[in-house]
């Protein structure tokens, strides 16, 4: 047999072996299940993205000093794909703060205004830095955001995103260290630059 032929002839033995392999996992109803889950997640994520697109179309209120304030919807990156964009519908409700706005709002989600609003308030909020101080974030009540958020989630049909209350839990209190970390982290940045600013005028002195 020459090289070619024995390169055919395996050639051929491994795409029998790859068909087989496809036929083993297409007959593993676990693989079957995690490949339906998938698919299931990947409509509820375009479905939740293509809300937020339509939450940050929503008209800009205008100031009579000329202000503009807008709705500003983005996926919570803590939360995971799917929850991520829930929580940051969720969220993002707090900006409508006009009875024209909170109504598109609520028109575009298919969710009373109030009780999205009530479960970003639930949620509570994380501490951040900005115009050189940290602000502290406010606590939430974590039971009633569960109950809200399941809620909310049912109404939107938003079921395989979501993992359990232990699992939220625990992504709850990453997001909260995680973000507190980072405040910290950009307040002793920002100190360091002030101070580098500072020595470098003194010599120039």
């Amino acid at each position: 047999m020459t090289l070619q032929e024995t390169i055919e002839l395996r050639k051929a033995e491994r795409v029998a072996a790859n068909r087989q392999a496809r036929e083993d996992l297409a007959n593993n109803i676990e693989y079957v299940n995690v490949q339906v889950k998938l698919e299931l997640m990947k409509e509820e994520i375009a479905k939740l993205n293509k809300m937020i697109i339509q939450l940050n179309s929503i008209k800009d209120f205008v100031a009579n000093d000329g202000r503009k304030f807008g709705i500003n919807v983005f996926p919570v990156s803590a939360f995971g794909p799917g929850l991520g964009q829930l929580i940051g519908i969720i969220q993002g409700s707090k900006g409508a703060f006009t009875d024209e706005m909170a109504l598109e709002y609520e028109t575009i989600v298919g969710v009373n205004h109030l009780e999205l609003t009530m479960a970003a308030d639930a949620l509570g909020t994380t501490d951040y830095f900005k115009h050189s101080i940290i602000t502290q974030g406010e606590e939430g009540d974590e039971v009633l955001f569960l109950v809200l958020l399941r809620g909310i989630a049912n109404k939107l049909n938003i079921i395989e995103c979501l993992p359990s209350d232990d699992e939220i839990s625990k992504l709850i209190t990453k997001w909260q260290i995680t973000s507190a970390q980072k405040a910290k982290r950009q307040a002793e940045e920002s100190k360091l630059a002030e101070d580098l600013d500072t020595e470098a005028f003194t010599l120039e002195d």
